[in-house]
């Protein structure tokens, strides 16, 4: 979540950077799930996969929060729109 506060805040990158890795690490995750479950039904190696869970779970909160800002900047309701978007 840092380092993509990072890439947002300094180096100016869009909003849409942060949600395509989200979405993108899905797409991975399915694909590796895909291979183990064709070649072999070890479940210790499916379990391996929810780190990408978690890193595209990480990244689509901060976009979340981030989008939010953008939305309400300067409005004073930032809080008021993070509680009704969970």
């Amino acid at each position: 979540a840092h380092v993509m506060t990072h890439m947002i805040e300094v180096k100016g990158y869009k909003v849409n950077i942060p949600i395509l890795i989200g979405f993108g690490s899905v797409v991975v995750r399915i694909a590796i799930i895909l291979g183990i479950l064709y070649t072999t039904r070890n479940p210790y190696a499916l379990v391996s996969t929810q780190l990408l869970d978690g890193l595209g779970a990480g990244v689509n909160g901060l976009a979340l929060l981030v989008v939010t800002k953008l939305l309400t900047d300067g409005t004073g309701r930032f809080s008021l729109a993070v509680s009704l978007s969970r």
